[in-house]
């Protein structure tokens, strides 16, 4: 009895496991008697048929899964996610800019009354102030900036300190628009002077009408 290999038609008297071709499936045949060629070719179809049928099966089932991957309900789950993140998204980006304007409006209200200050008095001078005193003068500014209603809470005994200060105040007439809480609210600058014949240094505040 003899062992044919299927694949390239080596013979064995004994049946091996793989044939050197690597096959592992054999004819029994009478000795010194091959597979015909057509054996051969009939073998060879059934094997090409089988490989087929297998690739086929594996290139079905890799559609079938494409398929249930892109099912209505991941394109569902899909276009949710992209309108949450999209929603998220812009909704940071909204309170981030909100937050920084909310900031940036308390820090200008905070520096609001040092700045205008700073304005109204920004043409004043101490020279010609020979004597130590203060004043305290009163106005208000509406909505548009306009300076109004200057006015003398206290008068110095220094009558070129007086003057000075409201010349300045006169002279602003209208100044950076103010926050709502500063809109007609009565405000006040005290400007004190210490000075004598030689020098004079002056040093002023402002604040609301309620402090």
């Amino acid at each position: 009895m003899k062992y044919i290999c299927r694949e390239c038609g080596l013979s064995y008297n004994k049946k091996p496991n793989f044939c050197e071709c690597g096959n592992d499936t054999f004819f029994e045949g009478i000795d010194d008697v091959e597979p015909s060629k057509e054996q051969r070719a009939e073998e060879r179809a059934k094997r090409y048929a089988k490989a087929k049928a297998k690739v086929q099966k594996r290139r079905q089932k890799r559609e079938e899964d494409s398929e249930e991957k892109t099912s209505p309900f991941t394109i569902l789950f899909a276009l949710v996610l992209i309108g949450a993140i999209a929603f998220f998204l812009p909704t940071f980006v909204q309170n981030k800019a909100k937050d920084a304007s909310e900031r940036a409006a308390k820090e200008s209200e905070a520096t609001y009354l040092d700045r205008m200050m700073q304005t109204i008095l920004a043409d004043f001078t101490p020279s010609g102030i020979t004597k130590s005193d203060y004043c305290i003068i009163k106005f208000e500014i509406n909505e548009s900036g306009w300076i109004s209603k200057r006015s003398f809470e206290h008068r110095s005994s220094v009558a070129e300190l007086n003057s000075k200060v409201m010349y300045a105040l006169k002279k602003s007439t209208i100044v950076e628009k103010p926050p709502k809480k500063y809109i007609d609210v009565p405000l006040k600058i005290r400007v004190s002077c210490t000075a004598d014949e030689k020098a004079a240094e002056c040093l002023s505040n402002i604040y609301t009408e309620t402090k």
